[in-house]
């Protein structure tokens, strides 16, 4: 594999990655805030009612949790194999692979 094709494909990776990292993070901010919520509402109903309005319990947070990462890892699949349609060649060729 040429140097340039290894740099794109560990770039775009990388910034595929940030992205479902960034999903994933938004989405602990929102399981956080409807835990909040949910403790706030403990004291004015019941159990019952409490777990009705649960809407992000721990199996549907697990469930999207799973869908972002799959989703993120078949997107850089899909790009990769995209881009072996492609020759690629380095228009700087000063730049170093990682562990040289």
């Amino acid at each position: 594999m040429e140097k340039g094709e290894r740099l794109l494909k560990a770039e775009s990776k990388r910034i595929v990655t940030k992205l479902f990292k960034c999903y994933l993070s938004s989405l602990e901010d929102i399981r956080y805030q409807h835990e909040l919520s949910l403790e706030r509402l403990k004291a004015d109903l019941s159990p019952e009612q409490v777990e009705i309005l649960n809407y992000l319990d721990f199996h549907r947070y697990s469930m999207l949790r799973k869908r972002v990462l799959d989703s993120g890892n078949e997107t850089v699949r899909d790009l990769h194999n995209f881009l072996e349609n492609f020759d690629m060649k380095l228009q700087n060729n000063n730049i170093k692979e990682q562990g040289e």
